[in-house]
């Protein structure tokens, strides 16, 4: 089983690629400053789990409420998972996580970030 924590949280799921470039851009920087990098977008872990398992030939289904939701694994087309079986459970709740709004939503605004990018040529 892997533990997901808050199924509905949402999250910005930039891509590693991008945010090196973006180190590598502020590292160009006359002077030191602030920025957010952000793709502001946000997906669910929910949805996060169903497109990383799809990408792998895995059809999920999501059952229970809050706490008990969990994912479990419907069946595994192609090769890409070969220790994956229907029934295995995929994702669920790890005991103790936080399942309150207080951290539901994180989305971070990269205006500045672009501006100042835009006006250096990136």
């Amino acid at each position: 089983c892997l533990y997901m924590g808050n199924l509905d949280s949402l999250r910005d799921w930039g891509h590693a690629k991008d945010y090196v470039r973006m180190q590598w851009m502020m590292l160009q920087q006359e002077a030191a400053k602030d920025y957010v990098i952000a793709t502001g977008v946000q997906y669910s872990v929910r949805q996060f789990i169903d497109k990383a398992a799809t990408e792998l030939g895995i059809r999920l289904r999501f059952e229970g409420v809050g706490v008990d939701e969990k994912a479990i694994v419907d069946s595994v087309s192609g090769d890409l998972a070969p220790a994956v079986k229907a029934g295995d459970v995929i994702g669920g709740n790890l005991v103790g996580r936080p399942f309150d709004g207080e951290r539901r939503s994180r989305l971070g605004a990269a205006d500045y970030a672009r501006r100042d990018g835009e006006r250096n040529g990136a």
